[in-house]
């Protein structure tokens, strides 16, 4: 008999994710949005369960639950499965993000039987729920074999595997590169007279008003898919059809090494995995509270002076190459310059364990930013990490990440709705600061409430507090909420 597993999140992307952990593990999962259609749930399916010839089959076996809901909360639930003759053995594990401090006692009080920290990876949830059920055993005389399988690796065939030397590769895909651009452009060519052909802005132009919108996409789909740096693609596709969440646990899944490369057309995110762990996660032209300096900043080991003084400090001095001399390799020039991380633990601004723990952080909300991304696209290259991966070699599971990824998007939405623009002002309630007291409030919402003035914008506030947009944000959010802060009117 399959053991029924009730999950119960407000959010929709939790349960989903859940659902589908639970599932590929052998359970059967069901879901409710809060705790009060749980509740009927439980009641219904216990009634089902003991109707005669029902055997218990329609019974809910363990309940996993979320602790903060609208209607019912985690707390409200416990209780009244706890008031409850049909329901009060029904097992409870809450889940919990780190800042409830759910405590032994609570945990006790609640009738819960065990608990488990937001974000988890899916061994670690399974775990619990294999341990919850066990010691729900001596109370509820059950003793059901529990399915856990755990998809194997495999190796690519070797007719997939990249063959050639380099040179010989890249004459290759030269060709490709050329025998598709001239398959569309061709037609439109041959019809131009030989100067507009030379001249290269006419050229330009007369393509621009030549070409079809059809014709574009078709060329731009005659250079998908190339491999223009000689790596294996092994995995690419379009952000609005395949998540990239998908694809970041697939390759989990499959223990894949190799570099994830995402973008929106704006943004390229790289992201390292090795063996199915994110080893490093890096970025070009993501905004500034991606960069590294802001994590010690918003922790107060350095200032923004210190930083930039550091910087120029270390920067290289540059030399005049020789008059023949062809300019260096990118590798090269990226050598040459100290990284930020290297140089404020050699000035002993940092340990080692902070860089660690900033770069966790940066690689992280990198990673939460992309699932946020309507559209976009990725590919997976088969190749060797670069050294800073190899040497972060973070580890980090994707399950988990994506999970705290997916809770932030639908928070971000609810955030959002209540802010409205990132250009609106906000303007403390004196009178409901006073009454309330500052002592109150953590040091972060303190920060934060400070810099509302009701001149500074949202946007503002979120610069100058050092922090990530969704941990400024969500402070708002919580004053607003709070009546400390609201709108100033137009």
């Amino acid at each position: 008999m399959t053991t029924r597993i009730l999950v119960v999140d407000d959010s929709p992307t939790i349960r989903k994710v859940v659902s589908a952990v639970l599932e590929r593990h052998g359970f059967e999962a069901l879901q409710a949005a809060d705790g009060q259609a749980a509740l009927d749930k439980l009641t219904e399916a216990a009634r089902a369960a003991g109707e005669p010839g029902a055997n218990g089959a329609a019974r809910i076996d363990l309940v996993l639950l979320d602790f903060v809901m609208p209607r019912m909360n985690g707390f409200q639930l416990c209780r009244a499965l706890r008031q409850s003759d049909e329901l009060r053995q029904t097992p409870v594990v809450l889940m919990s993000a780190k800042s409830d401090r759910i405590r032994e006692n609570f945990v006790q009080q609640t009738g819960a039987i065990d608990a488990i920290t937001k974000p988890f990876d899916a061994q670690a949830l399974i775990a619990v729920i294999e341990n919850a059920i066990r010691r729900a055993e001596a109370w509820r005389a059950r003793g059901e074999a529990l399915a856990a399988g755990i998809p194997e690796d495999f190796e690519a065939p070797e007719s997939l595997r990249s063959t050639g030397d380099t040179d010989s590769r890249r004459a290759r895909i030269a060709v490709e590169v050329l025998k598709r651009m001239t398959s569309v452009l061709a037609p439109v060519l041959g019809k131009l007279p030989h100067a507009i052909v030379a001249n290269e802005a006419q050229l330009a132009i007369e393509l621009l008003g030549q070409l079809t919108p059809d014709q574009v996409r078709e060329l731009g789909e005659a250079m998908r898919g190339l491999d223009l740096a000689g790596a294996r693609v092994a995995l690419a596709g379009d952000m609005a059809v395949i998540p990239v969440g998908a694809a970041l646990q697939l390759l989990q899944i499959e223990s894949r090494t190799g570099v994830l490369l995402i973008s929106d057309g704006k943004t390229e995110v790289s992201v390292s995995m090795r063996e199915g762990l994110i080893d490093l996660v890096t970025a070009r032209g993501a905004g500034s509270e991606f960069r590294l300096g802001r994590y010690f900043v918003e922790h107060g080991l350095v200032t923004p002076e210190d930083i930039d003084r550091l910087l120029r400090d270390n920067a290289p001095t540059p030399r005049p190459p020789p008059p023949d001399a062809k300019p260096p390799p990118r590798d090269e020039v990226s050598a040459a310059r100290r990284l930020l991380g290297d140089i404020l633990v050699d000035s002993g601004r940092v340990t080692p364990e902070q860089l660690r723990d900033a770069l966790a952080r940066q690689s992280s909300e990198l990673v939460y930013e992309v699932l946020r991304w309507p559209r976009g696209r990725f590919e997976f290259r088969h190749e060797s990490l670069p050294a800073l991966a190899e040497s972060a070699r973070l580890g980090l599971p994707v399950a988990s990440v994506v999970m705290e990824g997916f809770r932030r998007v639908d928070e971000w939405r609810l955030v959002e709705e209540r802010l409205g623009s990132f250009e609106a002002v906000l303007q403390k309630d004196a009178a409901a600061v006073e009454a309330m007291g500052l002592d109150r409030l953590a040091r972060a919402e303190q920060r934060v409430l400070e810099m509302v003035d009701g001149e500074r914008t949202v946007r503002e506030i979120v610069a100058e507090s050092h922090m990530s947009s969704f941990d400024a944000c969500k402070i708002l959010f919580q004053l607003i909420e709070a009546r400390l802060v609201r709108r100033r009117a137009a």
